[in-house]
């Protein structure tokens, strides 16, 4: 700053040059970003099984919310350098006479800190998301996923349902149907529940859908303790449930 000044550049033009200079630096780490996230998303979209792109070509906003932030980045960078550093005289800058002082030390060691501590947020956000879209690939669900064609809202064919079922059926490619109000990690209904004999003090809210015997063959649920639905018991389909071990655990059922 000070070999500027003495080789006759004035303020004005330090500013100027300083935040051209952090401007430019903003829209060129800001592209090299774009570029970069284009080289990865097809790799991340492997990982976690999607299929991700990113097409600024249909959507002007977020191209102007890019230029925007590159530019108030870029602006905020080359303020400090711009104005501050600007207004030293060169004299006592060519001598060294020029000392930040404790408070300005400080302010220093708390931008690097908090310049660390963001890289190293992100370095373990990075790490968070990696271990979790390995835990989602690789979880066991408790019920088998693969192969498995949902139709939604079939109960609109009323009466008609068991005809539809027995259809489908009718194909070698199709070797399980069944039909329920629900999905595992789709809408439970939460309903109160308690077991005869109990006060309704000790109820419970469970998350109840309805299904029929074929379920549990569909999506392969093992049977811990009892049985399944069956077409043999007239009763199975007016008041038989199946809870899981975690309502077996909250109703304190023993067997």
């Amino acid at each position: 700053m000070g070999l500027r000044k003495v080789m006759g550049s004035n303020r004005n033009m330090l500013i100027r040059q300083y935040l051209s200079e952090a401007v430019l630096l903003s829209f060129i780490s800001t592209f090299l970003a774009l570029l970069l996230v284009e080289l990865v998303l097809p790799l991340y979209g492997r990982l976690i099984g999607r299929s991700l792109s990113m097409n600024f070509s249909g959507q002007p906003v977020m191209v102007l919310i890019l230029f925007v932030m590159a530019s108030l980045i870029g602006l905020m960078a080359g303020f400090y350098p711009a104005f501050y550093l600007s207004s030293f005289q060169p004299l006592e800058v060519l001598k060294s006479r020029f000392r930040t002082g404790a408070r300005r030390s400080g302010l220093r060691t708390v931008l690097v800190v908090f310049q660390f501590a963001i890289t190293i947020i992100i370095f373990l956000s990075m790490f968070v998301i990696y271990k979790q879209s390995r835990f989602v690939q690789n979880a066991r669900l408790g019920f088998d996923q693969d192969q498995v064609l949902v139709v939604h809202r079939a109960y609109a064919l009323g009466e008609r349902l068991q005809t539809f079922k027995n259809e489908l059926l009718t194909y070698p490619e199709i070797s399980c149907v069944s039909h329920t109000d629900s999905l595992p990690g789709r809408h439970f209904d939460p309903n109160g529940h308690h077991l005869e004999g109990r006060p309704l003090s000790e109820g419970h809210t469970l998350y109840t859908m309805s299904g029929d015997h074929d379920f549990a063959r569909l999506l392969d649920l093992k049977v811990v303790q009892g049985r399944f639905f069956s077409k043999e018991v007239a009763s199975d389909a007016t008041s038989a449930v199946v809870i899981n071990e975690t309502a077996a655990r909250m109703l304190g059922l023993k067997n």
